[in-house]
């Protein structure tokens, strides 16, 4: 039983400590209508009932598609007597850039064997300094200011991947000349290593005015620093 009121059955760590980083798959589930997967709260259908957490805080899992299957994989340490419980949000994309598949809805992933990966014009990569390595499963959202009423209108939220990119942030044809804003959950990403940090966020502002070019705004981040710049 979940530990969600109304929730109905959960998942549990019975076992020893899961370490942060651990993969463990795959699930094929089954296909649902899309009304019915957004009805039943749950984030995959398969042997067990996944919960969606219902705040950043409660997450430990990071579901992703590879080669057409479901995986999962920690996000921190799962305790145990911990439930197991993935992000409210997407599906990230696969290990390997040759077989990922695009992001999609939870609640509306239908079966994508042999889809081909996203190409995004707007790009970017996470590197975390104080360990030499990509940041992966780090919470990133980009947002465009619309030109009426001077308002950020939110266009997606995602994760990076296990290089710390974030493959499908922006779908090809949908980046137009304005001004966008990356936000990056830097203390979301230091709390669950464990570690103290001074910048509880980061936002990135830029101009793009060509929008037949590509795009590349990389992040370099240690617990008390960052660095952003135009890349290639």
């Amino acid at each position: 039983q979940s530990g969600i009121p109304e929730a109905g059955l959960g998942v549990w760590n019975e076992a020893s400590d899961l370490p942060l980083g651990l993969n463990f798959g795959p699930y094929e589930g089954h296909i649902t209508e899309e009304e019915e997967a957004a009805k039943s709260g749950y984030s995959w259908r398969t042997g067990g009932y996944v919960n969606c957490a219902r705040e950043d805080e409660e997450q430990n899992l990071v579901a992703f598609q590879y080669r057409g299957q479901v995986f999962y994989r920690t996000c921190q340490v799962v305790r145990p007597g911990c439930e197991l419980l993935v992000c409210t949000g997407q599906l990230q994309s696969g290990l390997e850039g040759e077989d990922c598949v695009p992001e999609v809805p939870f609640s509306g992933w239908k079966e994508s064997r042999g889809v081909e990966p996203v190409s995004s014009p707007l790009t970017t990569h996470v590197l975390d300094t104080a360990s030499g390595s990509p940041a992966w499963s780090f919470c990133l959202c980009l947002s465009r200011l619309e030109v009426h009423g001077q308002q950020w209108t939110e266009l997606g939220k995602s994760y990076t991947d296990p290089e710390g990119r974030c493959p499908g942030l922006l779908p090809p044809g949908h980046m137009k000349a304005g001004t966008y804003k990356l936000f990056f959950d830097t203390e979301g990403y230091w709390r669950k290593r464990g570690q103290e940090s001074f910048y509880p966020y980061v936002e990135v502002v830029f101009t793009i005015t060509n929008e037949t070019h590509k795009v590349h705004v990389p992040l370099l981040l240690s617990p008390w620093s960052y660095t952003t710049y135009r890349g290639s």
